[in-house]
């Protein structure tokens, strides 16, 4: 089982289907946001944002043969600050 939703369920005495649903949605929902608004802040956790790789040469690495990488899009996360600790 998940962590998270093993969480959320001892902290608020949902059922463990109930939060499996809360989480799934969740995601959903942030999926959405970041399609329309290419960014989504998550309170006291980070902030994620829709970025563009530029296209760069690559190489097969089991031929060697040089290929292009195509430029695309990714999720990137940048946590908020004391969220973890460097120690």
């Amino acid at each position: 089982m998940n962590p998270l939703i093993e969480a959320m369920a001892a902290r608020t005495g949902y059922g463990k289907k109930a939060c499996t649903t809360a989480v799934v949605r969740f995601s959903e929902d942030i999926a959405a946001v970041l399609m329309h608004h290419g960014e989504c802040r998550i309170p006291g956790v980070g902030t994620l944002k829709v970025a563009t790789r530029a296209a760069r040469k690559g190489r097969n690495p089991q031929t060697g043969e040089a290929i292009d990488i195509p430029a695309k899009k990714v999720v990137t996360f940048r946590r908020v600050k004391g969220l973890v600790t460097d120690d």
